[in-house]
């Protein structure tokens, strides 16, 4: 689908890497350009298997790779050459980080004017937190996410998996695609910005919504459901069930493998 794209990935860790996979799965020539250090997610410490990360070898499979050093003049005239002849760019740095480098968004384009620069961080290049750094974890709690996770009267929880880096990814390749889309029609490269925070505002969904219209402020509703009952798991002599009859004839259909299909009718 994507074949004859070529994408420079210059992303850390999770939430910079998943999108640009995604892209590679999907026919796209995936670059990863690393410094001399090379990604963080490489640390086995994290996630290890061996020697050797799981969140790296997860994350940044069917993509080439390479190493510059992006603080010295000749390894940025390399990574400019490379902008020449791609059709995307993908960070998740801090905002301001490729300006810094002499790199931003203005240079490449005066180099490849149809050049698609998906540039992703924690809040955005604009207002009063463009700065601070932001995490998985963090970006969880300011979000509210961890505020609707859980069990009722028990602290806040995050979630099992690293959603807001997973979450903010994906959005990425979305972002990267519609770029690329609008190339492909004519117009010329774009600067898109992709904030970890927007994200999972959008990512709260109809819980948002109720709030802004209604004022309901959510709780965590555990396993259970805050409009649908039964819609939970539930302990059985040997294993957890989880039972989601979301419609009448589910319902229905429920009560009668349990043997108790008078249940159906019963208000």
């Amino acid at each position: 689908m994507l074949a004859g794209y070529r994408i420079l990935d210059l992303g850390q860790v999770i939430a910079g890497t998943i999108g640009s996979m995604i892209l590679a799965d999907m026919g796209a020539e995936v670059i990863k350009v690393e410094s001399p250090q090379g990604d963080i997610g490489r640390n086995p410490a994290i996630a290890g298997i061996g020697s050797v990360s799981s969140i790296f070898l997860t994350f940044n499979r069917g993509k080439k790779g390479i190493v510059i050093d992006l603080k010295k003049p000749e390894g940025k005239e390399v990574f400019l050459d490379l902008v020449e002849k791609s059709d995307a760019v993908m960070v998740n740095f801090r905002p301001g980080t490729m300006d810094r480098l002499g790199l931003g968004y203005d240079v490449m384009k005066r180099r490849n004017p149809d050049i698609v620069f998906v540039d992703s961080s924690g809040y955005g290049e604009q207002g009063p937190w463009r700065d601070k750094p932001a995490f998985d974890l963090v970006e969880q709690a300011v979000s509210g996410h961890m505020a609707i996770t859980g069990e009722p009267n028990r602290p806040p929880a995050r979630n099992g998996s690293p959603t807001a880096d997973i979450s903010t990814a994906l959005y990425t390749a979305i972002a990267c695609m519609a770029g690329l889309l609008a190339k492909a029609k004519g117009r010329s490269g774009a600067h898109l910005e992709v904030p970890m925070f927007d994200v999972q505002l959008a990512m709260l969904g109809y819980i948002s919504t109720m709030y802004l219209n209604n004022g309901d402020i959510p709780e965590p509703p555990g396993n259970a459901h805050e409009y649908m009952v039964p819609y939970q798991a539930f302990p059985t002599a040997t294993i957890y069930i989880v039972l989601s009859p979301r419609e009448e004839r589910f319902w229905k259909k429920m009560c009668e493998v349990m043997g108790m299909a008078e249940l159906a009718d019963d208000p």
